[in-house]
């Protein structure tokens, strides 16, 4: 009742907008039921098979028409008999959706046309809101990562100025040092490897990196604060700049162009998914860290902070507890924003062949194939209308004037 109370009370305009952004979402979870060229579901005598999904490579090879000359007595295909990376050459070299098929029944007509090969369009839009759904969700998660710590960081520490021992900044300072060359110099061609390979494997190896730098630099803290003790000439307490720190480190990435960072590392490294993931993130950090900054430093003026400080409560609860809670619209606002902008980065790159490869689906890709022959006009239509309906559903639901967030 209090969900629907909630959704009651938005605007039309939102509703559509989250009506638009649910079926997206659901179409490409659902992409390889909608859209397939190997039947979901059949019963061969008494046998049970799931082609599509589970089985050896031989059942997954077999079409519904060799599962009916087989003898099946049960066969459940796809709405869309069709896979993007599969060619129908009866219907190749860019048939229109309003031109006569060569189609043994309605079921399978091209509904938007075909590519130079015979691919299916309706199909290849299907799995591309799939790779779209991929890539902005992975860079919203890689830029809230990067973007929320840092600004959670940075704006706790500029109302809390941290001060430790000078003999303890100094063996911390070593710490960090040896910790980035036995945590990521000496992992550097594991880490490009990974990347190369599989997104997952990329991140379990940052993982690894990450907590030898982290033992490194909370050891070497350690043993700082037992030098102090013994060392009365380095027991004198100084402030680290960290917000500061992490104020340049913002400045200084945005001002580096995030089109020429792609563009080099695109060169680099072979173009996949997950690349590209990882690249859009990274460079996308910098407004969601500096909007978590600025709202965790208004809300540590308001009274109930400095209550709770009062009480004794430990930094980590307030933040995370009390503060993080309370910028949750602004939050949801630049992360919407990040996974918005991925897709059309994504689009835009992949349209230029620089994005991820042709080999993969997206929309990008789609339209790229669309450049080979202007007249195939449905190739640039249709996966540029779903580009701006996705975008624009995601744009109008950014507003800081309401707590969308909560309503949700």
């Amino acid at each position: 009742m209090m969900l629907k109370k909630r959704i009651n009370q938005l605007s039309i305009p939102k509703k559509l907008a989250i009506f638009v952004l649910s079926i997206w979402i659901t179409i490409a979870v659902l992409s390889a039921f909608i859209a397939n060229d190997t039947p979901l579901l059949v019963k061969d005598k008494s046998n049970w098979f799931c082609p599509a999904f589970f089985g050896s490579p031989v059942i997954a090879s077999k079409t519904a028409t060799t599962w009916r000359n087989e003898g099946a007595s049960f066969i459940l295909s796809a709405p869309i008999p069709y896979h993007p990376t599969k060619s129908d050459l009866s219907n190749a070299n860019y048939v229109s959706p309003f031109e006569p098929q060569q189609i043994p029944s309605l079921h399978y007509r091209h509904w938007l046309g075909t590519g130079k090969r015979g691919e299916d369009t309706l199909s290849a839009l299907i799995y591309g809101a799939r790779t779209a759904l991929l890539i902005s969700s992975g860079a919203m998660f890689i830029a809230a990562a990067i973007g929320i710590g840092l600004g959670v960081v940075g704006g706790w520490f500029h109302s809390n100025p941290l001060a430790i021992y000078r003999g303890t900044a100094i063996v911390l300072l070593i710490g960090i040092v040896l910790g980035w060359f036995y945590g990521f110099q000496l992992h550097i061609y594991n880490l490009i490897d990974a990347l190369k390979t599989n997104f997952l494997l990329f991140g379990w190896v940052l993982f690894k990196c990450s907590f030898v730098f982290l033992l490194f630099a909370y050891l070497m803290k350690l043993i700082g604060d037992k030098i102090c003790k013994q060392l009365l000439v380095l027991n004198k307490k100084i402030t680290l700049p960290i917000d500061t720190g992490i104020i340049y480190l913002t400045e200084a990435m945005v001002a580096v162009p995030k089109l020429a960072i792609i563009l080099i590392v695109a060169a680099i490294f072979r173009p996949s998914v997950g690349l590209l993931t990882v690249i859009i993130g990274c460079i996308s950090w910098p407004t969601i860290a500096r909007l978590t900054r600025a709202e965790l430093i208004k809300q540590q003026q308001q009274e109930y902070v400095l209550a709770l400080k009062g009480m004794g409560f430990s930094g980590l609860r307030i933040v995370f507890k009390h503060l993080l809670p309370n910028c949750k619209t602004i939050l949801f606002t630049s992360l919407l924003f990040t996974g918005i902008a991925a897709i059309v980065a994504e689009s835009s790159l992949s349209y230029l062949g620089t994005g991820i490869p042709a080999t993969a689906t997206s929309w990008g890709t789609l339209m790229h194939s669309g450049k080979e022959n202007l007249a195939a006009w449905w190739l640039i239509v249709f996966p540029a209308l779903c580009i701006f309906i996705v975008s624009f559903a995601g744009y109008s639901l950014i507003s800081t004037e309401n707590r969308l967030s909560s309503q949700l």
